[in-house]
């Protein structure tokens, strides 16, 4: 008798789980740690853009912070949603609750990254306000700002936690949102740009002389000091040297340089203003206006700044706009002196406090609109109102014209003592929905204390510029703006 033994192929399928997996303060606390990693990647670059010399190529240290911070932050969420999905998640559902927007941040991104790297192939560089305000930086602002909020919306879409351990996290990605919003308007906020500390004008108006191509690309800064006005710049015929005029000195003199940015070279050298230079067809001299004579005359010189002649002679009159061709020099002369006038048109006065006006108010609407959502969210431990302004004064202060390190203790004073202030109201006034009435008192003062503190700081380091009908108006309406804001967190 034959027995037959026979075999049965049994498929089993995987069940696919269509809750998304549990999250928790170990996965927030990753994310916190990459985003900082990547958003500080980002502050390290605006940082070295307002203080290093000719930033001039995508690989620089400052951009390996940067995007090493992206991928990093990419790769965990990634490996995540892998780790998951093998568990039977699905795809669509493979990450907690609270990071599907941060997810979508990673791609967006990078699109924004490729897009970017178009844009300048086809516009060009961006410089100054235009590199934070194009279109592929906004894409790319707008990934990072889903990725670096991931703790903040998972933490609402659990049940309310209490204490530091469980809110830490929360508090940390909100910061950094709040941060990633200062850094893109940080040429109106009144840490990086104290615009109520500055007393407006012509004197006050700085600039450097830059090379570039005839297409506009390829702009390179070769002069580096803050406080000097230099203009006036004239290519030698060969094309190797630079001569302008610059006031570094204190007084208006002609200097000549390298046009890579090196060589620099005082060639006037005197009491008297000198300026408008202007090469000899030869290259081999330099024709400039010069006030040595008590009226303004031409002279001319010999490009290394010796033999200055007085050509002109013309006392009584002002001559100005030397123009050389050939063996000829064409100027202006007139017998009034047109060109003391003051060029401004506007009254930069008044032009500087608006903008520190609108500075101010902005930010009070950033910051406060992300705080009354905590407040109205969760009950926050005494402290994470310091926390909050301390963290983003400190990132804020990197990025202005000052010297990080000798500006870096006013700003902590800045956010701690503020903050301080803001969490004694908080503290005091426990608001809730069950007390709107202090809701609403919190929203009001609670920028008076953020601004209040500013001033005062800012009188004792610098100096306020402001007349008191303005500062103190200032104050009224940061209240005023965070008052109508907490009608539409809370109604």
């Amino acid at each position: 008798m034959t027995t037959r033994v026979g075999t049965v192929n049994v498929e089993t399928t995987r069940v696919k789980i269509e809750e998304r997996p549990m999250g928790g303060l170990t996965f927030d606390w990753a994310v916190v740690g990459f985003s900082a990693w990547f958003l500080g990647g980002l502050y390290l670059d605006g940082w070295a853009h307002n203080h290093v010399a000719q930033l001039e190529t995508f690989f620089t240290p400052w951009h390996a912070v940067f995007y090493s911070g992206y991928f990093a932050v990419a790769g965990f969420l990634a490996f995540s949603m892998w780790r998951h999905h093998n568990k039977g998640h699905l795809w669509t559902r493979s990450l907690p609750e609270g990071y599907q927007l941060t997810m979508l941040g990673v791609p967006i991104f990078f699109l924004g990254g490729i897009g970017d790297m178009i844009w300048h192939i086809v516009f060009g560089i961006e410089r100054n306000l235009e590199a934070l305000f194009s279109p592929t930086h906004l894409i790319l602002a707008t990934g990072i700002a889903l990725i670096v909020s991931g703790p903040l919306r998972a933490a609402w879409h659990r049940s309310p936690s209490k204490g530091w351990s469980g809110l830490l996290p929360m508090l940390l990605s909100l910061t950094f949102l709040l941060s990633l919003l200062t850094f893109m308007t940080q040429f109106a906020h009144p840490v990086a740009e104290p615009w109520i500390a500055q007393k407006i004008s012509k004197a006050q108006i700085h600039s450097a002389i830059y090379t570039m191509n005839a297409s506009g690309a390829a702009q390179t800064r070769l002069t580096h000091l803050p406080e000097s006005e230099e203009t006036s710049p004239v290519l030698s015929p060969d094309g190797s040297k630079i001569a302008f005029a610059s006031n570094r000195d204190g007084n208006i003199e002609v200097y000549l340089i390298n046009a890579d940015g090196t060589g620099l070279v005082n060639l006037t050298n005197n009491q008297a203003n000198d300026y408008q230079p202007t090469w000899s067809p030869d290259g081999k001299q330099i024709a400039f206006v010069s006030e040595r004579d008590e009226n303004a005359e031409i002279y001319v010189m010999n490009a290394d700044g010796s033999n200055p002649i007085n050509i002109s002679n013309n006392p009584g009159m002002e001559e100005s706009f030397p123009s050389w061709a050939q063996n000829k020099i064409a100027f202006s002369s007139t017998g009034h002196s047109i060109l003391s006038q003051d060029v401004a048109s506007f009254d930069a006065r008044e032009f500087g406090q608006i903008i520190g006006m609108l500075s101010i108010l902005l930010q009070v609407g950033l910051l406060m609109g992300l705080v009354l959502l905590a407040v109205r969210r969760w009950p926050l431990p005494f402290g994470s109102l310091t926390l909050i302004f301390l963290l983003n004064a400190v990132l804020m202060i990197t990025q202005s014209d000052d010297d990080t390190l000798r500006a870096l203790p006013q700003a902590l004073m800045f956010g701690g003592i503020a903050g301080l202030f803001a969490d004694l109201l908080l503290w005091q006034l426990r608001p809730s929905l069950q007390r709107l009435w202090a809701y609403r008192v919190f929203a009001f003062t609670a920028p008076l204390a953020l601004y209040g503190v500013y001033f005062a700081m800012l009188q004792l380091s610098k100096g306020i510029s402001w007349t008191v009908h303005l500062w103190t108006g200032a104050l009224v309406l940061t209240g005023v703006v965070g008052f109508l804001l907490s009608y539409t967190v809370l109604h």
